[in-house]
């Protein structure tokens, strides 16, 4: 886990530089897979380190997609000037689907 959060720490500084992700977000995330760690120590770590692999490679993508189309769509029905009032800001795609890593995750 140790060698993982070095790595992370640095993907997070980027994401926090680029305006991409908000540290809560990133630290969410890190502390949920920490909580795994504790949990199932050593004895899981692969399989764990796999789970976190996958999801960002895999699942990241799909939920971003999901939630942008679910936007577009009610982007649609609103008049223009008008907010829509959902969770997901197009400016900042990745913040909603780092938020979503934590819940999508058991």
């Amino acid at each position: 886990y140790e060698q993982w959060e070095a790595c992370y720490m640095v993907f997070r500084t980027a994401c926090i530089m680029l305006d991409i992700i908000t540290p809560a977000a990133l630290d969410q995330y890190k502390d949920h897979i920490k909580q795994y760690s504790l949990r199932y120590q050593q004895v899981c770590w692969a399989l764990l380190y796999q789970a976190d692999t996958r999801a960002r490679r895999e699942l990241c993508e799909r939920i971003r997609r999901t939630r942008m189309a679910l936007y577009d769509s009610m982007a649609a029905g609103v008049s223009p000037g008008q907010p829509v009032l959902c969770e997901y800001n197009p400016n900042r795609p990745w913040e909603f689907v780092f938020r979503k890593l934590t819940l999508e995750m058991p």
